[in-house]
């Protein structure tokens, strides 16, 4: 049942805060877990009220590391307010007063805590969250400090699956393992794309469209014309089998027509579906022919060496990647791996006969092993890349500008692209992120340049 919650990222923000509390109301008790408990309308002036609260603070704060991060971000949440299919909430004090009276069972030095409220609609009450932060290595147990309603003075407390317990014997020495374990190292991260991107804009009238219309002009022109004097469609398969023979005396360059007119125009609406079909691609490979690749930079500034770097860039928006080629002398179409059209109406020039090739030397190369890309992206509504960085230093930087990629946007009105990055490491059981921004140079009309490359032969326009 917990499945329908969405546990990647902890409620913090009224947004995310209200989508959970819409999704406990369906499920009521059936969603506790060792990261949430669930409890309906309380009376928050209740000694034993404030007891439940602490008591589920200091659980929450005594559970093992590696537990807490498979949700909510390594928090754990308690939601007051909320039943099965009832969101009743229960009237709202400033957070300061829960403190207060909750801060006298944790000490001053006890678990990090934060509560807020999420507004009913229709209601002057709220629903209460207590979220309390990751448990760290390196943290001893957290002790109750004080009696009263099922809560102890020097007492232990664990979070369990669905429950708030006194900690066991083999509990407790997990406990003292994780006081004594090394916390992890202060990090200090910073990944940057050096550069900006581009915004591209074509008018696909007057290449696309102006070429696909051209190329079909030119090869129905190469049909033969019909009058009422005009050979019937047998004579004339008859006359081009005759002539066929004939010129198979004299040389072997040449076969007449052995398509049917409406098997030739089948070819040409078939060439023209795959070319529509190719063309968004081939405008990613002419991006690719066109941008300059960018450079990533990734900083630490920590005095800790990193092992098995591997970062994650997530681009929001309406931004493409696509692989880097290089920038030629000249494009030519084969390089956007368009579909060529079919032949022209008319006879066929053949190949020379197997005999008549030279006998040219063949040699066959060992292939050699390439070394797996370091690089990865994947488009969707977005832009997701993915590096491998391997090392860093301390207090170094790695830049990655091995020119293997591409990216830009497509829209106007676009100055800047958002983005986040995650880092990982070996030995690190945690997850380093941050925020970038990626600014969006001027717009570039690739309409001509394309233009030129389909019609090769046209004059430039002024």
């Amino acid at each position: 049942m917990s499945e329908s919650i969405d546990r990647s990222h902890a409620p913090r923000g009224q947004m995310t805060a209200s989508t959970l509390v819409d999704a406990i109301s369906r499920l009521g008790d059936f969603a506790e877990h060792h990261y949430l408990e669930v409890k309906g309308p309380l009376d928050l002036s209740l000694k034993s009220t404030r007891a439940k609260i602490a008591k589920f603070i200091l659980g929450a704060a005594n559970r093992m590391p590696d537990k807490a991060a498979s949700a909510f971000e390594g928090c754990a949440v308690m939601i007051i307010g909320v039943s099965k299919d009832k969101i009743a909430g229960i009237p709202p004090v400033e957070v300061m007063e829960i403190s207060k009276v909750v801060t006298p069972f944790l000490g001053v030095t006890g678990p990090q805590w934060d509560a807020f409220w999420v507004p009913i609609q229709g209601s002057e009450n709220h629903v209460l969250l207590i979220i309390v932060d990751p448990p760290p290595l390196g943290q001893g147990p957290f002790i109750c400090r004080k009696d009263s309603d099922d809560v102890r003075n020097g007492r232990i407390y664990v979070r369990g699956d669905g429950e708030t317990r006194e900690a066991t014997a083999d509990e407790l020495d997990l406990l003292i393992q994780r006081g004594n374990a090394t916390p992890a190292p202060a990090v200090d991260f910073d990944v940057r794309i050096i550069g900006e991107v581009r915004s591209l804009s074509l008018d696909e009238a007057a290449t696309l469209e102006a070429y696909i219309d051209r190329t079909r002009d030119r090869l129905l022109a190469a049909l033969p014309k019909r009058t009422s004097e005009s050979l019937t469609n047998s004579t004339f398969q008859e006359l081009s089998r005759s002539l066929s023979a004939l010129d198979s005396i004299q040389n072997y360059s040449q076969t007449a027509e052995d398509r049917t007119e409406g098997k030739y125009l089948e070819e040409i609406d078939s060439w023209e579906a795959k070319f529509r079909v190719a063309w968004p691609r081939a405008f990613r490979l002419f991006a690719g022919h066109v941008l300059p690749s960018p450079t990533i930079q990734i900083v630490n500034r920590t005095r800790t060496f990193f092992h098995d770097v591997q970062v994650e860039i997530h681009l929001e928006g309406n931004v493409t990647g696509t692989e880097y080629y290089g920038k030629p002398t000249k494009i030519h179409m084969s390089d956007l791996d368009l579909p060529s059209p079919p032949r022209r109406w008319g006879p066929r020039q053949n190949r020379l006969p197997d005999y008549l090739l030279p006998n040219l030397p063949f040699h066959e190369y060992p292939s050699m092993p390439s070394a797996p890309p370091r690089l990865d992206w994947r488009n969707a509504d977005s832009m997701l890349l993915k590096l491998e960085v391997g090392d860093i230093r301390p207090l170094a930087s790695e830049l990655f500008d091995e020119e293997e990629f591409v990216f830009f946007v497509t829209g106007s009105g676009i100055d800047r692209i958002q983005g986040t990055w995650a880092i990982t490491a070996r030995d690190f059981n945690a997850v380093f992120t941050g925020d970038l921004e990626v600014s969006v140079g001027e717009n570039l009309d690739l309409t001509r340049t394309l233009d030129h490359i389909l019609n090769p032969h046209q004059e430039a326009t002024p």
